[in-house]
């Protein structure tokens, strides 16, 4: 049997996609369930936290950066960071209209999610602030 190549797009958009119904699909059954998909973030963010410790007494545009690319990595458009070291700002657009309607859920119940970087970034030194507005995110990391 001859192994199957794929493509490093192939493979990205796959990927990409994959994270972002991993995540919304966890949400679903949160909130199917009644569980609480802050609690979800809030813990996730803490297990995640000591992954970014190679970013401490770094600036606060390193930490948006890294931020960005997670949220990149889960299928995020548009997404750009400014900033310095003492202020960044990371902005771009998450989940889209048919991810959400894949699994059933509403932009508002996609919300909680966002805060999974507060503890993440907590360790650091580095203050945290979410604002969504549909389906456009903005963080704010300042040290």
């Amino acid at each position: 049997m001859d192994e199957e190549q794929f493509s490093q797009q192939d493979i990205l958009e796959r990927a990409q996609g994959n994270v972002a119904s991993f995540i919304l699909a966890t949400l679903a059954y949160s909130k199917e369930h009644g569980f609480s998909f802050e609690d979800w973030a809030q813990k996730t963010g803490t297990l995640y936290a000591p992954g970014w410790s190679e970013l401490s007494g770094k600036g606060a545009r390193a930490v948006a950066r890294e931020a960005a690319l997670n949220m990149v990595s889960g299928g995020a458009t548009g997404v750009a960071v400014s900033g310095d070291d003492s202020r960044a700002e990371v902005t771009g657009h998450w989940p889209s209209d048919d991810a959400l309607a894949f699994v059933g859920v509403s932009r508002a119940d996609v919300t909680p999610f966002y805060h999974i970087f507060a503890p993440i970034v907590a360790p650091l030194g580095v203050r945290y602030e979410v604002s969504v507005e549909g389906d456009r995110f903005q963080f704010t990391f300042t040290r």
